[in-house]
């Protein structure tokens, strides 16, 4: 199995990061949803809240409004209305 899947996180004014990823804890409706590679097909609805990103560079935190996720195997596309990148402020 892969380590790492294929994470890109997009508002409608920018793609906040793109990049390989160990694992995401997102915040979606139904409490906080841990992706893996290899992860199932899913969508899922994004809630305002915080999300945790681990790639090679350590851990990142962000902040999202609401949107939603297209998961998969081998990626995870989280489109949200804005998303705040913690280590950047």
């Amino acid at each position: 199995m892969a380590k790492t899947f294929r994470l890109d996180i997009i508002t409608p004014e920018r793609q906040v990061f793109s990049g390989d990823a160990h694992s995401v804890t997102l915040p979606a409706w139904d409490g906080e949803l841990g992706v893996l590679p290899g992860h199932d097909r899913l969508l899922a609805l994004i809630k305002p809240g915080r999300a945790k990103v681990i790639d090679e560079s350590g851990t990142r935190f962000y902040t999202f409004e609401q949107g939603f996720s297209e998961i998969g195997p081998k990626s995870v596309t989280v489109f949200t209305d804005a998303c705040i990148d913690l280590e950047a402020s």
